[in-house]
């Protein structure tokens, strides 16, 4: 799998020493579409995330994009040595995926205490890396 180090060296050089950059990316573990995809019988599409060589996801007829699920670790070791992973925090763990959009709609009530609670949860250690995206904080260091 190619990594992200030639993102992480070209941000060094737009942010200066003592600068934050934030990272939103997939998170390698997303429970809902885990629980989702094995209650319909598709293990492919429940444990695709934890595919090494990533996933081929079509964007619109014709076009197709690699999409890659790394570890907050494999983040934080390709930022390395230009920038220090402050913190991090799962987003999308009580709320589901937008494709459940339709499940949401059909109960709003117990969605809009997911959504209330998610942030909260998103902070909880072993349980943030559940979410469907990881919002990672970098601080931009000296090299």
């Amino acid at each position: 799998m190619a990594g992200l180090q030639p993102v992480a060296r070209d941000l060094a050089k737009l942010v200066r020493p003592g600068g934050t950059a934030i990272l939103c990316l997939f998170g390698r573990f997303c429970l809902w579409e885990m629980l989702w995809y094995l209650l319909r019988g598709d293990t492919r599409k429940a444990f695709r995330r934890l595919r090494g060589t990533g996933v081929v996801a079509t964007i619109a007829p014709g076009h197709s994009v690699m999409v890659r699920y790394p570890s907050v670790n494999s983040v934080r070791r390709d930022f390395s040595p230009h920038f220090r992973l402050l913190s991090w925090k799962g987003a999308g763990i009580a709320v589901p995926p937008s494709y459940l959009e339709p499940l949401a709609n059909r109960f709003p009530r117990p969605f809009k205490f997911a959504a209330r609670i998610d942030s909260f949860i998103g902070r909880i250690p072993c349980l943030r890396s559940l979410a469907d995206h990881v919002v990672m904080v970098f601080e931009r260091v000296e090299v």
